[in-house]
């Protein structure tokens, strides 16, 4: 199937990169308000009963559940379907979930200790698993959606 086909799964995007960067700044901005939504749900809900650092571990998976979700839901209209456009997407995806948090954190008064904890799988911090799955998301979801032809391995 291909963009041109009519009954393709690949709707034809038209514009230039800059439109490819402002769908993917809407994407990172539904993804932030999903995972603010997570993190005050987990914040109120699961923290109290098993600690906030466990809560914070355990909602990676959630985390990255909602992640999928969300880049399942907006992909073909951001229609990055190339593996490059997915790396591109995934990258800037990154750039700004990252730097909406360590605003955020710093706007919360979070220590820079606090803050790389999150970071730091040897003081129980998962976020950078979190980030490499959202790097991968638009890729992933590409390949789930057949937008985009299997990685081949050279004979």
């Amino acid at each position: 199937m291909t963009a041109n086909n009519p009954a393709s799964p690949v709707p034809p995007k038209g514009g230039s990169s800059s439109g490819l960067i402002g769908r993917t700044l809407v994407l990172a901005l539904a993804i932030i308000a999903a995972e603010t939504l997570h993190g005050t749900l987990r914040q109120w809900l699961l923290a109290p009963a098993v600690g906030d650092l466990r809560a914070r571990q355990l909602s990676i998976i959630s985390g990255s559940a909602l992640i999928l979700a969300v880049v399942w839901l907006m992909h073909r209209w951001v229609g990055a379907y190339p593996r490059r456009q997915c790396a591109v997407v995934g990258a800037l995806l990154v750039l700004l979930v990252v730097a909406f948090e360590v605003t955020l954190a710093v706007a919360l008064g979070y220590t820079w200790a606090r803050i790389t904890q999150d970071c730091n799988p040897a003081r129980g911090g998962f976020m950078l698993l979190g980030l490499a799955w959202l790097a991968a998301a638009p890729w992933v979801v590409s390949r789930l959606r057949g937008t985009h032809p299997p990685l081949s391995i050279p004979s």
